[in-house]
């Protein structure tokens, strides 16, 4: 059974995405989210993760897209989702930095899918279907 990863893409209305670097690992740029728990229902475990990971509360939209990494038998959500609350609250124990983007500025070191779910959500798509081949 595929892993199952949720991600939320928060889209300023200046047109930045809101994009976070990874204190683990490769220490890589990815928008905020990550895995649910154990029986936690998936839009819960987006809402938890983006709190912990940013600080803020988000309200959450459209299918941006869904992404199958076969290579490691991964399944990534993109959703929309929008500030509603909170206040930012990095750096913390998971995430070294917080900062707003745009495609023309992304930061490295990015995985390329991060950089293709995050160019897909830039680009206004919704419901994308991708196959994401091995790096």
């Amino acid at each position: 059974m595929p892993s199952l990863g949720i991600f939320a893409a928060i889209i300023a209305a200046n047109g930045r995405i809101l994009v976070v670097r990874q204190n683990y690992g490769g220490c890589l740029w990815t928008t905020p989210g990550g895995r649910g728990e154990p029986g936690e229902w998936l839009l819960d475990a987006l809402r938890r993760e983006v709190r912990e990971e940013t600080g803020f509360e988000i309200e959450i939209g459209d299918l941006a897209g869904i992404y199958h990494k076969c290579a490691r038998d991964d399944l990534v959500v993109s959703l929309y989702a929008r500030i509603s609350g909170g206040v930012p609250a990095v750096p913390n124990g998971e995430i070294a930095q917080m900062n707003w983007f745009d495609a023309n500025t992304l930061p490295e070191p990015m995985a390329a899918n991060s950089r293709l779910r995050i160019l897909d959500a830039l680009s206004g798509l919704h419901g994308v279907v991708r196959v994401v081949e091995p790096e």
